[in-house]
């Protein structure tokens, strides 16, 4: 992949379903990351790719919501390791990544806002 690439999260499971069908139908390169088993109830999976993929992705998907662009950066932790956890009880069932942006006060940073709906 390019250089200069772009991440993105959407706000829920199906608007990224949305997203991951328009980029295979376009045929375009891009990158999924999807969270490790330890973090599959609450990680959301993420988009990245090029700029001109972004630009024909949002000309091409009218209706998909993003939460956000944001450049990309290498991960520089680790995610954890192990299974998937089991719940016993409906405790916490979905959270959505609604803003995706870079923090203003400090540029090194991601700034993501979620809402329980």
């Amino acid at each position: 992949m390019a250089k200069d690439l772009l991440t993105t999260t959407l706000p829920s499971r199906d608007e990224f379903a949305r997203a991951v069908a328009a980029l295979d139908d376009l045929g375009v390169e891009y990158q999924r990351i999807d969270p490790s088993p330890p973090l599959a109830r609450v990680g959301v999976p993420a988009l990245v790719m090029d700029p001109d993929t972004r630009a024909r992705l949002v000309d091409t998907a009218a209706g998909v919501v993003f939460s956000g662009w944001v450049e990309h950066r290498p991960a520089t932790a680790a995610m954890p390791e192990g299974p998937e956890p089991t719940v016993a009880g409906p405790c916490f069932e979905r959270a959505a990544i609604m803003v995706l942006q870079p923090c203003v006060a400090d540029d090194t940073k991601i700034r993501s806002d979620c809402a329980l709906p």
